[in-house]
């Protein structure tokens, strides 16, 4: 098993204004939205903001935005995860390079999977080839590319591992029928 059998969550698939007034009011809401539903969440996406001066290559960014999206950051009890492998998320003309897609968890995410390799025998499939897939281009591509390569191999890890599901559950419901009876 990978979850338990019940993980409330909330996840927010973001695309931020580049106006810094709309930001401001998305993080408000989040923030408002986060108090009323107090479960896991997750925000991904493209925030348009960094949090450093660090995470941006030939791009401006105002240290004033840069401060309010921290304070968001640590007001939502949210971990910015960091990246592994590369420091950039977008890769622009004119070598700009910037950090602005981020995937920032509560930290019932980090409970909910701190021990995923022990709950099942598929981690080591999904683990070897999640890893072992390079792409190119955005983050958001990236992460579609990686996600269908690995659906194409767990299915055919499944059908050996599992066998053919719906013949099983029908085989199940005839015996269950026939001890009815």
């Amino acid at each position: 098993m990978w979850l338990a059998e019940s993980f409330d969550c909330v996840i927010i698939n973001l695309y931020a204004s580049c106006n810094a007034t709309g930001k401001f009011f998305l993080w408000e809401d989040i923030l408002s939205l986060r108090s009323e539903f107090p479960m896991s969440w997750c925000c991904a996406g493209d925030f348009n903001i960094v949090k450093s001066i660090e995470e941006r290559k030939r791009c401006s960014q105002s240290g004033t935005d840069i401060s309010y999206f921290n304070d968001f950051i640590d007001s939502s009890e949210l971990t910015d995860l960091p990246l592994v492998g590369k420091k950039f998320t977008r890769y622009g003309v004119d070598a700009k390079r910037n950090r602005i897609d981020r995937f920032p968890l509560s930290l019932e995410w980090f409970l909910q999977f701190q021990n995923l390799s022990q709950k099942g025998d598929s981690y080591e499939t999904v683990a070897e080839n999640w890893n072992s897939t390079v792409s190119y281009g955005n983050a958001g591509h990236c992460l579609k590319v990686k996600l269908n390569r690995l659906k194409s191999q767990l299915k055919q890890w499944n059908r050996p591992t599992f066998g053919n599901i719906d013949t099983t559950i029908a085989d199940l419901d005839n015996t269950i029928e026939q001890l009815d009876k």
